[in-house]
């Protein structure tokens, strides 16, 4: 196809997803008392493309580094993808399941970093709803998401353990990177809005009706 006929429509964030506020934050903590720890959090499913495998490999890696921490996994709750060799995970994981919506932008904004090392995404809006609600994210490399955080996240390489724990270690580690990476992380998330996306597609199928 002509380059020239394709036209791609980011994603929006959800107005919802902003820094939370203190009353929700608590609110939080109070349901879910583990959350009152520092803890690193990933969102999303548990399927293979998600590369849970290398991110426990990782996490092992850093575990003395980052006494007190606890590597959060919010989703579909269940078993642990076979082939991983993670049947038990490693110390300070904690598989919190399916997180209500009303829990979420508190979930986000509470923790330290957000870490999404996905092989592959479309889009990957857990990103960017990390950052709308004002925390520092470390992202994968990979498909789409470089794309889509621009310079606003850390990048690591998703099939490299080392990096991913170098990453890890590094915003955890770091108090003036986490302060750079929500500042622009904020400001990036405000780009991605649906009323935007709404209107560049009511754009292009006018365009089209248009066109001869």
């Amino acid at each position: 196809m002509d380059p020239e006929k394709v036209v791609v429509v980011p994603y929006g964030v959800g107005h919802q997803f902003r820094p939370p506020g203190e009353e929700e934050s608590e609110w939080l903590k109070a349901r879910h008392p583990l959350l009152r720890r520092d803890y690193v959090l990933y969102v999303g499913s548990l399927e293979p493309r998600k590369n849970l495998g290398r991110l426990f490999s990782a996490w092992a890696q850093i575990l003395r580094d980052c006494p007190g921490v606890t590597l959060v996994i919010a989703g579909t709750a269940g078993r642990i993808f076979s082939g991983t060799g993670f049947e038990r995970l490693p110390s300070r994981v904690h598989l919190l399941g399916r997180i209500g919506d009303g829990d979420l932008r508190a979930l986000y904004g509470n923790a330290m970093a957000f870490v999404y090392p996905s092989l592959y995404e479309g889009f990957g809006l857990p990103p960017l709803e990390a950052m709308a609600c004002g925390t520092p994210v470390v992202v994968s490399d990979a498909a789409s998401m470089p794309e889509a955080v621009g310079d606003a996240a850390l990048l690591v390489d998703p099939l490299e353990i080392d990096s991913i724990a170098f990453g890890l270690r590094a915003v955890l580690s770091d108090c003036s990177l986490r302060t750079d990476l929500q500042r622009r992380g904020l400001e990036r998330a405000r780009e991605f809005t649906w009323e935007r996306a709404a209107k560049r597609t009511w754009q292009v199928l006018s365009d089209a009706a248009m066109a001869p």
